[in-house]
């Protein structure tokens, strides 16, 4: 598939999330009216709540990198997560992600190759932690509510087995879908090795992943819905696994249209989870807007400095 044509899918895909968004807003006006004023102070906390989210992911990088022998400071990493955010979002191709390989190559001289195995290490353990978690919060909210759902379920149970596999198994075989597979196991063997660091990912993942079920329960009881924290976890966990199929501009629609189809196997009307997702949308993009630009300008002051 060619750049052009990629690119025309996720113009084409955001058009059609935003007519579908603009179409259920403007045929559920009333039910929306009847939604609780959030307040400024539960704002400033969901702020708060996000600004913590981004300090995990940079925790998370932080720590593989230094796996690697890359000496980055907590402010530094701290800055690259926020960097990374914004341009993510104001970029179709994840330009965030690219950024921040070429500010480490340019900087510590960090090689792609090396780049792309802290990914995987990343990738490998965070689809891990978040299925596991979007399991056992499922078993919880049958066992206490009767709700289940056979098709989220068998998503999380897939993908906690084949992150399992890629952390077990390196197959042999000539297809490329082999290879493709040897590559991913041969770059988490270069890391696996380092159990600290693996220890330590593993415990912020867990971290940033309960600071974000905080922030969707928060979210919810701000609008008059009372979510419990189990439920939240449960929704954060099926959104965290979005990733898989951003062909937007982070994610823009996407996990929205998750977080609406997985309140629905809970019995959330879509018009509350819309709007928890829309505020945790805008607070989101508030705070990377502001932050991203002022953390853009910090680290590039800080590549001049070292050449």
């Amino acid at each position: 598939m060619t750049l052009k044509t990629k690119t025309l899918i996720k113009i084409a895909s955001l058009i059609i999330f935003l007519i579908l968004f603009i179409y259920f807003l403007l045929t559920h006006l009333e039910d929306f009216s009847s939604l609780s004023f959030v307040s400024p102070s539960t704002i400033l906390i969901l702020i708060v709540l996000f600004i913590l989210s981004y300090f995990f992911i940079g925790l998370i990088n932080r720590t593989v990198l230094v796996a690697l022998k890359v000496p980055l400071k907590i402010k530094e990493s701290f800055a690259l997560s926020l960097m990374t955010g914004f341009y993510n979002v104001i970029s179709p191709f994840k330009g965030g992600m690219a950024l921040r390989a070429i500010y480490l190559k340019k900087h510590y001289n960090f090689t792609y190759t090396d780049f792309i195995i802290s990914l995987t290490a990343i990738g490998i353990l965070s689809f891990f932690i978040t299925s596991i978690a979007g399991i056992i919060t499922t078993i919880i909210i049958y066992n206490t509510t009767g709700r289940f759902s056979i098709s989220i379920f068998l998503i999380f149970l897939v993908t906690a087995c084949t992150t399992l596999i890629l952390m077990s198994i390196s197959p042999k075989g000539k297809h490329h879908l082999f290879s493709k597979w040897r590559t991913i196991t041969h770059h988490w063997s270069l890391i696996k090795t380092k159990k600290q660091a693996i220890f330590q990912v593993a415990l912020f993942t867990t971290l940033a992943l309960l600071n974000s079920a905080f922030m969707m329960h928060l979210q919810f009881y701000s609008l008059g819905s009372n979510l419990s924290y189990i439920k939240a976890l449960f929704l954060v966990s099926l959104s965290s696994l979005s990733i898989i199929i951003n062909i937007t501009p982070a994610g823009l629609g996407i996990q929205e249209a998750i977080t609406v189809f997985s309140g629905l196997a809970l019995g959330i009307s879509p018009v509350y989870s819309l709007a928890a997702a829309l505020l945790g949308r805008a607070v989101s993009f508030t705070v990377l807007f502001i932050l991203g630009p002022i953390c853009s300008y910090y680290l590039l002051k800080n590549t001049n400095r070292k050449i």
